[in-house]
């Protein structure tokens, strides 16, 4: 008579929020080659995601246009975009 749903409920919750966290963006690029541009990065998600749209690719779409250099380079610009959970929120006043 106990619930075995917690955990998987606070996973759909945070998965609801909107947020990507930077341990979704790796998953969906794990075993990416850089250096990468945009386009390899976002077919490297697709491929990963298995044909339907996620919130990564969502996310990793509104990256500039450039080539990276590494996972970190495309967390920076991820966090650079407003995307994601992860990274610093510095206010520039």
């Amino acid at each position: 008579m106990s619930s075995h749903g917690d955990s998987s409920n606070k996973n759909k919750a945070n998965e609801k929020s909107g947020e990507v966290s930077p341990i979704l963006i790796g998953k969906a690029l794990k075993g990416i080659s850089f250096p990468a541009d945009k386009r390899q990065i976002i077919e490297h998600a697709s491929g990963a995601s298995e044909g339907k749209r996620s919130d990564v690719e969502t996310l990793l779409n509104r990256l500039p246009g450039r080539q990276y250099e590494s996972m970190a380079d495309i967390e920076r610009a991820v966090g650079e975009t407003g995307g994601g959970s992860g990274g610093s929120s510095e206010d520039a006043e």
